[in-house]
């Protein structure tokens, strides 16, 4: 077995089902790769629904207690057949040539090197986006190529070094992909990043209390990490250093302002979305047990 496709799901039956749905349409031969769906607790029809499915691709299913989606990847690793382990969300579409362009990247790689290789994720407000959006990736912005190490919505690594760096904390219910990232770094993998392996990333419009609760769950995640693997190169990405800690702290008058008048469930504007995130991010990295 070369791949195994690693998804998490819980409780999200309907984006599950277009993951699923674009796996069976790749260009990788199907005998060469098997999909891995670990429902984590799902209260919702999840589980008879995967029961009762037959795909083109070998085809697997577990189920856990709810623990989060570092407990059910960890399951999925443990599990997997593949040489190659790839991961993706049940909030995401992969494009068609997606498993190809991630095993083709490992099979050319240098004997002496070994990557933990990353594509573009591409952030669409609904499907329907996926229809028009170019596979070349000219569409994309650029907050579609973050350069992140470590990205389970679109990265791939062998399995004996995910079995050798320890796997996910299941401690991290956030970032546990940064923290898995710092050590496949720390064992000389390098990252290689593959413009045209895109994946759709599914994000509608956050809410107010979503985006405040994301970012302030973000800035604690954050905290945690560098307390976990404190030096300078997370110090930078945890965003300790002035350039993100000065503007969270300057605009928090103005976002304190700014929230009473807003209704906590419509969705907010972009312009107000990064200013409440920037500011309750540095809230949770300041005050990660508050």
């Amino acid at each position: 077995m070369k791949i195994s496709v690693v998804i998490p799901t819980y409780n999200r039956l309907s984006l599950l089902k277009n993951t699923l749905k674009a796996l069976s349409k790749q260009t990788f031969k199907e005998e060469d790769f098997e999909v891995l769906v670990i429902d984590d607790g799902s209260t919702d029809e999840t589980k008879s629904w995967l029961e009762s499915q037959k795909f083109p691709f070998q085809f697997r299913a577990f189920y856990q207690q709810h623990g989060g989606a570092a407990k059910a990847r960890n399951l999925g690793i443990k599990e997997a057949r593949g040489e190659v382990i790839l991961f993706t969300d049940d909030d995401c579409y992969p494009s068609f040539n997606l498993l190809n362009l991630h095993w083709r990247a490992h099979e050319y790689a240098n004997k002496k090197k070994e990557f933990v290789v990353r594509g573009p994720v591409v952030i669409v407000k609904s499907l329907e986006e996926v229809k028009t959006k170019d596979l070349s990736i000219k569409e994309s912005s650029i907050s579609d190529f973050s350069m992140n190490f470590f990205c389970t919505s679109n990265a791939s690594v062998k399995k004996d070094r995910l079995l050798k760096a320890g796997l996910f904390d299941e401690s991290f219910k956030r970032w546990e992909d940064a923290e898995l990232g710092f050590k496949l770094r720390s064992l000389g993998l390098k990252m290689k990043f593959i413009l045209p392996a895109v994946v759709f990333h599914l994000k509608p419009e956050s809410s107010l209390t979503q985006l405040t609760e994301t970012a302030l769950a973000d800035g604690k995640a954050a905290a945690k990490l560098y307390q976990k693997h404190p030096c300078l190169r997370t110090w930078f990405s945890c965003g300790y250093h002035p350039l993100n800690l000065l503007p969270g702290k300057l605009l928090a008058p103005i976002v304190n302002r700014k929230i009473p008048r807003m209704k906590p469930h419509h969705p907010v504007s972009t312009f107000w979305q990064a200013l409440i995130y920037k500011v309750y991010f540095v809230k949770g990295l300041l005050n990660p047990k508050g």
